[in-house]
């Protein structure tokens, strides 16, 4: 067999797959066809009743830590008790526990003690934050949050509570 017959092989292998792909797309595309905001709703509201808008960005948020460039950030800012929490918490039950962190109160250098894989090129502990969900609970100070926010950079999904600086005055946070 010469190099153009095993080019010609090659070739026609990588058509097979191609197709094969297509058909298993094409098959597949019936049983997983988009939903309308209509449906997720009803899906969502399952467990969680009302609150229609502020259940649908808070799952659309998570969903897209899944996307290559498309991540974004959101915080719920409400007085104590009101239920912030309950949202992201029922939400994040939907996707995979492993991509999910739910951080309570924490330190502004708690992310510098958490524990990760050794890097030898760099002599250093790295923690893969790459297509997780951050839902950081009570968190009243920024310092807490910007921290893990430059630590990370725009590629993760965070989801905080609120944001008070001086004494009980509210800043917004970006």
């Amino acid at each position: 067999m010469n190099i153009v017959e095993k080019d010609i092989e090659h070739i026609e292998q990588e058509i097979i797959v191609e197709e094969a792909k297509t058909q298993a797309w094409q098959e597949n595309k019936e049983r997983f066809a988009p939903i309308t905001l209509e449906e997720l709703t009803g899906i969502l509201d399952l467990t969680i009743k009302a609150d229609n808008t502020n259940k649908i960005i808070t799952f659309l948020c998570f969903l897209s830590a899944y996307t290559d460039s498309s991540q974004f950030n959101l915080s719920f800012n409400a007085p104590s008790s009101s239920g912030k929490s309950y949202i992201p918490t029922e939400i994040a039950r939907i996707f995979p526990q492993e991509d999910v962190r739910e951080i309570g109160y924490c330190s502004p250098t708690a992310f510098f003690h958490d524990k990760g894989q050794y890097n030898e090129e760099n002599k250093s502990y790295e923690i893969d934050l790459e297509r997780k969900i951050l839902i950081f609970l009570d968190q009243l100070c920024w310092p807490r949050l910007s921290r893990p926010i430059f630590l990370c950079g725009g590629g993760l999904n965070f989801l905080w509570v609120c944001n008070f600086s001086d004494q009980w005055t509210q800043r917004a946070c970006f």
